[in-house]
């Protein structure tokens, strides 16, 4: 129909699939990584419509001292979490993971509720709509999918890119998919038409990881020719703004502020930078890992940022001082993926060991 009001334009079509695709989830996995046939059932089903619900404390491991005890969340053989995402409401978690699967969790009862099947390699990036509805995802088999996470299915395959999807995002409006590919471009595409409307070309390598803010005007993408691209969306389409110099190793991950105006990038050089978006300039280098940072995720507030290392720590940000307010230690596996709830009151992290764990986020600078 007509979408005069999309923040962008269409072209082009894609496949789409409506199949199921997700694991029966009262049987142990398989060792194996085979697929399963789609067409499985609910093995467990939301005791209550959680989406709806308000005031959600989860229990979260008690603090002994300086020390704090992380919730771990009940997994299986999934491998390296590559990615982790949570729901605006904070109740519901999502990683993605090294064996092809999508894991989604229950954070009041720290429970595995489904995993979604459908890749057919490592599965490296995950984000959800704000409504908690839909998904998307990338994987090294150069599909992007988008998982209906109310029915349980996966409703499209879009294809198009030429080598791995290294990362993805989803626009608030639950629209548009943003997706990043080690082929050197970024792709913007629609989701009702499951159409590619742009094929962006500006960086020399692998784009390792997009991120747009809640208003759909700014894109910003992150890549291993160790620089950061902004793209502007005007009228319908994005525009490139520049490219941001710094940093002198692969950039890992990026994260942008709601509204745009800053973002900050993770990189193998052992540092973080914050960029001003709109001046395209670097306001803050963030030091203190002492290996390559992995992830990174930016509070709504733009206030703090979190990261995660092959140091073994999470480090939290004041985007203020621009100084580390708070280090998470005692992990045996380093960290890979890291993310925060909507009001910052709770850090997700997904770690090499295939375990996911959850902490109250701290204040003064302590190890926990």
């Amino acid at each position: 129909g007509d979408r005069s009001d999309d923040n962008f334009s269409s072209a082009g079509n894609l496949t789409v699939d409506e199949s199921r695709y997700m694991d029966d989830d009262g049987e142990e996995e398989d060792d194996d990584d085979e697929e399963k046939e789609p067409g499985g059932r609910f093995a467990k089903t939301l005791k209550d419509n959680i989406s709806t619900q308000s005031n959600f404390s989860p229990p979260l491991g008690p603090t002994l001292g300086h020390h704090q005890v992380p919730n771990i969340l009940k997994t299986k053989k999934t491998g390296v979490i590559m990615s982790v995402t949570v729901t605006e409401d904070g109740w519901t978690a999502l990683s993605a993971c090294e064996k092809n699967i999508i894991v989604q969790y229950r954070l009041d009862t720290l429970e595995r509720v489904r995993s979604y099947r459908g890749h057919t390699s490592v599965v490296y990036d995950v984000d959800v709509c704000s409504q908690g509805r839909l998904a998307v995802s990338g994987s090294r088999d150069r599909s992007v999918r988008l998982w209906d996470l109310e029915r349980g299915v996966m409703r499209s395959i879009f294809m198009g890119h030429t080598n791995w999807v290294m990362g993805v995002c989803i626009t608030r409006d639950g629209q548009n998919i943003i997706s990043a590919s080690k082929d050197r471009t970024v792709r913007v595409w629609d989701i009702e038409t499951r159409s590619c409307l742009q094929v962006l070309e500006e960086h020399s390598d692998c784009v390792s990881s997009v991120a747009v803010d809640e208003g759909v005007t700014t894109i910003m993408s992150g890549s291993w020719d160790c620089s950061v691209h902004v793209w502007r969306v005007v009228k319908g389409r994005a525009v490139s703004a520049g490219s941001m110099e710094g940093h002198t190793k692969p950039v890992n991950r990026v994260s942008i502020s709601k509204e745009g105006h800053r973002g900050v990038s993770a990189s193998s050089d052992c540092t973080l930078r914050v960029w001003r978006l709109d001046a395209l300039a670097c306001i803050g280098v963030l030091k203190g890992h002492v290996d390559d940072v992995r992830s990174v995720r930016m509070s709504a507030d733009g206030m703090i940022a979190l990261s995660a290392s092959t140091d073994c720590t999470l480090k939290q940000w004041s985007l203020e001082t621009m100084r580390c307010t708070y280090t998470y230690t005692g992990y045996d596996d380093a960290p890979t993926a890291v993310t925060l709830t909507h009001d910052s009151s709770r850090a997700i992290s997904g770690c090499e060991d295939g375990k996911v764990r959850m902490w109250r986020t701290g204040g003064e600078e302590k190890e926990i």
